[in-house]
């Protein structure tokens, strides 16, 4: 079997696994927001990919490279990445905007956090472990196999099912700038905990803004509004500046990374698309589960 055709299956696995998981749980478990953070992670994410370890035989797993990077690119890392969450944000807030004007307003998750609780459990559950398990699936295992096909298919294809596995249709362009951002870290330093690094100093510095005080309380329900909207383009033409200048240089310190033309890209997409039927699933049963849960 083709070592692509394990990785599909085993992003379809989680996928459901996040969908219909709930469906088995005693509600009092899935009322605790610790335990839904936790549960999410170890056991829906981190036992399908143990899984995958232990059937899948050495020669078809893919190489993850776990480099430690220099301490210039981990300054670097942290540099780049924090811009990236006011840009995810505007991108947010701009999606939020449009589906409003067809949809009114959009649902969304609510987190109740525990001032009782301390903070790193918080930072252990919401940004450690997403950073690394959602790094071996995306950046590891996806990314991983496909970089034989080209290194802008295999960025792109990875960020693609990594913005798709969020099942959040609001949050889909920011997780797949995240993605292209991600896996190019990765494949500039040859090191997977790059990625690691830049997920979780995203995370946390999300994490750090929802629980400031005096933010209002979160609502059920979300709109945006075209005024507020143009209120964030300042700051985020700001942050985006900022990133574009940290990049170029960043992009001075390594190597450039070899990368297909965007066409041979995507001709090979294309057949990928008539040869493998997984990738088709992969792609369309997220798809269809993130429309059917935002908008219905």
């Amino acid at each position: 079997m083709n070592p692509r055709t394990n990785v599909h299956i085993l992003f379809i696995l989680i996928v459901m696994l996040f969908v219909f998981s709930g469906l088995f749980l005693p509600p009092f478990l899935t009322q605790s927001f610790l335990f839904d953070v936790f549960f999410s992670q170890l056991i829906l994410l981190g036992m399908p990919i143990l899984l995958y370890w232990w059937l899948t035989p050495p020669s078809s797993l893919p190489i993850l490279p776990f480099a430690l990077p220099d301490f210039i690119d981990v300054l670097f890392i942290i540099f780049l990445t924090i811009p990236l969450v006011f840009v995810g944000s505007f991108l947010n807030a701009a999606i939020i905007f449009l589906l409003s004007i067809f949809a009114g307003p959009i649902s969304q998750p609510i987190y109740l956090f525990d001032p009782g609780q301390p903070l790193v459990i918080y930072l252990i559950g919401m940004a450690l472990l997403p950073a690394v398990l959602e790094e071996i699936i995306s950046r590891g295992l996806l990314l991983g196999s496909y970089l034989k096909q080209g290194n802008r298919l295999a960025i792109w294809v990875s960020a693609l099912l990594f913005s798709l596995l969020h099942l959040n249709l609001v949050n889909v362009p920011n997780t797949l700038m995240l993605g292209i951002f991600f896996a190019w870290l990765v494949l500039y330093t040859h090191s997977l905990l790059s990625a690691m690094l830049a997920h979780f100093v995203y995370n946390t510095v999300v994490l750090v803004l929802q629980t400031m005080p005096g933010l209002p309380p979160q609502t059920e329900s979300i709109s945006i509004t075209l005024s507020e909207l143009g209120l964030m383009v300042p700051s985020v033409v700001l942050y985006g500046l900022l990133f574009l200048g940290f990049f170029s240089l960043y992009k001075k310190k390594h190597p450039p990374v070899p990368l297909e033309s965007r066409n041979q890209a995507f001709a090979r997409f294309l057949q990928l698309l008539k040869t493998e039927k997984t990738l088709n699933l992969a792609l369309l049963l997220p798809l269809v589960l993130t429309l059917y849960l935002t908008l219905v």
